[in-house]
Parts: C-alpha cells; sequence; structure tokens
C-alpha cells in the first residue's frame, strides 16, 4: 500500500479474489481522486482568502465598516452571479495603480 496500491490479491489468487480486489482498487480511487479535488478546491479558496480582505479594505478606505464593505461584496458578487472570491479579485484587479481599469470601466464601491 505504501506504493500507491489501491487493493491487494491474496493466495491463492482466485477469479473472486481478483474481482473483489478490482472493486476495492475501483472504489478507492475514485474515492482519491474526489478527494484530490475537493483539497485542491479548498486550498484555493483558502488562498483567496487574502484577496477578499483586500477588496474589503480597498471599501473601508472609501469610509465603509467592515461590515459594510464585507456586504457590499457580497451584493457584488450576486449581482455579477460569481463566486465571493472572483468579485474580489476583480475589484483588486481593477483598484491596482498599475492596471487602472477593467475592460475599460471602474467599479465603483463607494
Amino acid at each position: 500500500m505504501d506504493m500507491g496500491a489501491h487493493a491487494q490479491l491474496l493466495k491463492p489468487v482466485s477469479d473472486k479474489g481478483v474481482y473483489a480486489a478490482l472493486l476495492v482498487a475501483r472504489g478507492n480511487f475514485d474515492q482519491a481522486k474526489v478527494s484530490s479535488a475537493l483539497i485542491a478546491d479548498l486550498e484555493h479558496r483558502l488562498s483567496a482568502r487574502q484577496t477578499i480582505v483586500q477588496a474589503v479594505m480597498i471599501s473601508m478606505m472609501k469610509g465603509k465598516t467592515e461590515a459594510e464593505a464585507y456586504d457590499l461584496l457580497r451584493q457584488v458578487a450576486m449581482a455579477w452571479q460569481v463566486t465571493i472570491e472572483t468579485a474580489a479579485e476583480r475589484i483588486v484587479a481593477n483598484h491596482s495603480p498599475e492596471r487602472g481599469a477593467q475592460n475599460g470601466r471602474r467599479i465603483d464601491l463607494a
């Protein structure tokens, strides 16, 4: 199992033993695949938290409280029909001095 095997064949090898090992291996492989995708998604969302904080800080610099800024970010995400993480990425990219405007338009969070 240390070498990445998903099942074991026991001796004496029989048809039933091979079939059972294949079923176990397939089930373990599918579960590992789902777990890997879930971990990757959670890691991405965790790394996006810093971007969310930056987007909230942009609104706070314009006089909003933290709660108001986060609520505004949620409303913007719902209006754009995207996740909060995606909305935060767009807002931060739009606000960055070197970028200026995104797609030729500015997003006003005031």
